[in-house]
């Protein structure tokens, strides 16, 4: 998650009233600096410290996971969940549930993460912000017309969901 001049985020000291030590934290992707644990510093929530230690001890730099955003929105024909905040690394599942008479189409957004085309998601939350956005279409339905005897009918075909149809018997 950090180190400290390149080295592990642990540190003894042994006083040397002559020796001024300089000690920088650099967090990793997806982490942040938090502050500094043991031996006492001027500023222990700078990642950058210098000092002259006066007495034995040890110092370890501490880090954070960064939260990040996600975002899930949805198009009409349906709903969605997991929008929220979560933690740099952490998983997180959420799904697509079209309404009646809908399906499922893709996520668009940041895609590269997941599969597009399954309405159930499990992601490791990425060091940036996430956008994810569910596309339903209505499900189209066939009707078939046919006729017994003499005359005929118009306006067969295929459909969306929810769509006026007017038949005509002639």
């Amino acid at each position: 998650n950090g180190s400290v001049n390149g080295n592990s985020s642990n540190f003894t000291l042994s006083p040397d009233s002559a020796t001024q030590v300089s000690l920088n934290a650099v967090s990793q992707a997806g982490w942040h600096f938090e502050r500094w644990y043991g031996y006492p510093v001027s500023d222990h929530t700078s990642d950058s410290v210098t000092f002259i230690p006066s007495s034995n001890g040890s110092l370890t730099a501490t880090f954070e996971r960064n939260p990040y955003n996600v975002t899930v929105t949805h198009s009409s024909g349906g709903e969605t969940n997991g929008t929220g905040t979560y933690l740099y690394n952490s998983t997180i599942s959420f799904q697509a549930s079209p309404s009646a008479g809908f399906m499922f189409v893709k996520w668009t957004g940041n895609t590269e993460l997941i599969d597009e085309l399954n309405p159930k998601v499990t992601l490791r939350i990425p060091d940036q912000n996430i956008s994810l956005q569910a596309e339903f279409t209505p499900i189209p339905l066939t009707i078939t017309t046919s006729v017994v005897g003499s005359g005929s009918v118009s306006s067969g075909g295929t459909y969306d969901t929810g769509s006026t149809v007017t038949l005509n018997a002639t």
